[in-house]
């Protein structure tokens, strides 16, 4: 029973050490907020979480809210994947913003969603 276990265990930090090492951005490994953005704008929190992949070369940019004006709080290399709701998005005057699991906020047009399946 004590071998089942400690073989249970292995397994698990595997997985964990697996996935961890797939969450290469920054949005994964910051605490989520589960606070509404500090801006003007509102937004549903959303409840499906997507993987999506930065196509932006030059990087792009996850702000506080969705607001070319908001404080940068990091910058996504390009190719990183990084967790972001799929129905929770603000849809501004010029640009279409996708809220990041770590309840950041990034421009939706440089985000190209992954093939992995979307967690609910």
């Amino acid at each position: 029973m004590q071998k089942q276990m400690f073989r249970i265990a292995a397994l698990a930090l595997l997985l964990l050490a697996a996935f961890s090492a797939f969450a290469v951005s920054p949005a994964f490994a910051a605490t989520r907020q589960a606070a509404a953005p500090a801006s003007a704008h509102t937004a549903q929190v959303g409840t499906i979480v997507c993987y999506y992949k930065v196509t932006a070369t030059a990087g792009l940019r996850a702000r506080q809210s969705p607001s070319t004006s908001a404080t940068i709080e990091y910058t996504m290399n390009y190719n990183t994947i990084v967790a972001a709701y799929k129905d929770s998005i603000f849809v501004g005057p010029t640009i279409t913003w996708r809220q990041l699991y770590d309840g950041n906020w990034a421009d939706g047009e440089w985000l190209q969603k992954t093939s992995a399946q979307c967690l609910s």
